[in-house]
C-alpha cells in the first residue's frame, strides 16, 4: 500500500501542482477535511474520507487496506502541517509506503499577492495556538501569522494598537485562492474592528526593528550624549541588566526616573522589545530622545509625567526598572503589580538609607527573592608611577520578583 501525503495548496484545483493532480487522480481512497475533498471531488473516482486526525486514518488503513491512498493537507506540508504526526502514525502500518508532495502554502501566496520577498519573513502559526504575538513580531523585522482562534487579524492588530503600534503596516490575506478572495493592507491601526473569514493570514513589518546591537549589557558611558542629567554608570547597568533578567518572550519594560536614557537604551539594544522610558523632566526628555536617535534604540518610547500616575494607560511590563522615584516608590510598586502580579523589579540607590527603605517597600509589597547587592567600582587612572585606581561612590542594586513569577 502506498500512501500520499498531498499538499493541496490555498483552496483551487488549478491551485495544486501537477504532481499532486496526478496523485489524486491515480488514488483509490482520498483523506481530508471537507474543504479540500471539495477541491478534487470533480477529478477522481476514489472514495472520500472525510476524515484528517492521524490515528483515525491510520485505524481505518488498517482494516481496509488500499492500493494508493492520498491524504490532503492544507497549503504545504513543512507549514504547521498535520502531516508530521501521521508519518509517524503511518510507522505501525505493515508494508506501507510513504510519499510526500508539496504544495503551495498560504506564506508564499500571500508573498505573491503583495509582492514582497519572503525569504526573510519569521514565520509563526497562531491557528489554535497561545503565543506571545507581540513578542514575535517585535524580535523580527517581518513577521508571516497563520491565524485562527483566539489570535484572529484583528485581536493581533488590537495588541499592536494596545502598545503604541498601531502605525505597524500590516497585510491580511483573506480566504486566498478563492473566488472571494480578499486582500487588505493599511496600519494595525485601520483593522482595529475588522473582522475577518478564519482562513486568514497576517503579515506585520516592524517599524521600530533593530538588529540587536549587544550580546551583554555595558555599554561604554562615552556612547551617550551627556549633560548635568544623572545615569546609571556602566558597571551598574551591567549589573541591572543582570537583576531585571530579560527574557525572550518579553514583551515590554519600564524605565522609571529615566535621566539621561541610558538603561532603556541598552534595554532596547539588548532585547529589541519596547521600553518606555518614563521622565518628568521635560530637559531629561528631550536628551532622552537624542541619545535614543544617536544609538539606534529604536523600539524607546518616551513618557513624559510622574509615575505612579505616568503608568495608568501604559501596558503591562514584564521588568522594571526604578532609576528614579522622588518618594513614591511604594505606589509605583504596586501601581506595577496591579497591572503585572510577576513583574520584576530592579531599584537603584546612592545611599544606604534609601536601599534599605527600598527593602522594606518590596518586602511590604509581598515580592519574592528581595535582595541588596552594593556595586563597588572602581576606575584606573594611569600616571607617571604606574595606574592608580580610584573608587566611584557605591550604588545599590535592590532586586525582586512578583509572586506569580516563581515556580
Amino acid at each position: 500500500m502506498t500512501v500520499m501525503l498531498v499538499g493541496a495548496g490555498m483552496g483551487s484545483w488549478q491551485g495544486m501542482t501537477n504532481e499532486a493532480q496526478k496523485a489524486v487522480q491515480a488514488a483509490t481512497m482520498i483523506f481530508g477535511a471537507k474543504r479540500l475533498l471539495d477541491i478534487v471531488s470533480e477529478h477522481t473516482d476514489a472514495k472520500l474520507m472525510d476524515e484528517y486526525r492521524a490515528s483515525q486514518i491510520v485505524s481505518y488503513l488498517k482494516k481496509h487496506p488500499t492500493k494508493q491512498a492520498v491524504v490532503l493537507f492544507s497549503g504545504d506540508l513543512g507549514f504547521y502541517s498535520g502531516s508530521t504526526a501521521l508519518i509517524e502514525a503511518l510507522n505501525d502500518v505493515e508494508n506501507c509506503k510513504v510519499k510526500s508532495l508539496c504544495g503551495i502554502s498560504c506564506v508564499q501566496m500571500l508573498a505573491s499577492r503583495i509582492r514582497r520577498n519572503w525569504q526573510g519573513v519569521h514565520l509563526a502559526s497562531v491557528h489554535g495556538r497561545d503565543l506571545p504575538v507581540l513578542s514575535e513580531i517585535l524580535s523580527h523585522p517581518e513577521t508571516c501569522f497563520l491565524t485562527g482562534g483566539h489570535w484572529t487579524p484583528r485581536k493581533i492588530c488590537q495588541e499592536l494598537v494596545r502598545f503604541d503600534c498601531g502605525d505597524f503596516p500590516v497585510w491580511i490575506g483573506e480566504r486566498l485562492s478563492y473566488p472571494d478572495e480578499r486582500i487588505l493592507q493599511g496600519k494595525a491601526s485601520d483593522f482595529f474592528t475588522t473582522d475577518t473569514d478564519p482562513l486568514a493570514v497576517l503579515w506585520v513589518e516592524n517599524l521600530c526593528y533593530t538588529p540587536k546591537k549587544l550580546l551583554t549589557g555595558g555599554l561604554p558611558d562615552e556612547s551617550f550624549l551627556r549633560t548635568e542629567i544623572p545615569m546609571t554608570k556602566r558597571e551598574v547597568r551591567s549589573m541591572a541588566m543582570s537583576l531585571l533578567e530579560p527574557k525572550e518572550s518579553d514583551t515590554c519594560y519600564y524605565d522609571i526616573g529615566a535621566g539621561t536614557g541610558s538603561v532603556s537604551a541598552e534595554l532596547s539594544l539588548l532585547t529589541g522589545k519596547l521600553v518606555y522610558a518614563v521622565e518628568h523632566h521635560s530637559n531629561a526628555c528631550d536628551l532622552i530622545r537624542q541619545n535614543q536617535e544617536h544609538l539606534g534604540a529604536r523600539s524607546v518610547r518616551v513618557i513624559y509625567g510622574h509615575a505612579p500616575e505616568a503608568l495608568s494607560a501604559l501596558p503591562a511590563p514584564d521588568a522594571v526598572f526604578l532609576g528614579g522615584t522622588d518618594g513614591d516608590l511604594s505606589a509605583i510598586v504596586s501601581a506595577v503589580l496591579q497591572k503585572n502580579p510577576s513583574a520584576r523589579f530592579v531599584a537603584s540607590a546612592i545611599l544606604p538609607q534609601t536601599a534599605v527603605e527600598a527593602a522594606k517597600v518590596f518586602r511590604d509589597a509581598s515580592l519574592d527573592s528581595v535582595q541588596m547587592t552594593q556595586v563597588q567600582i572602581s576606575r584606573s587612572r594611569f600616571t607617571s608611577r604606574g595606574d592608580l585606581m580610584l573608587a566611584q561612590n557605591p550604588i545599590y542594586l535592590i532586586s525582586g520578583r512578583g509572586r506569580e513569577a516563581c515556580p
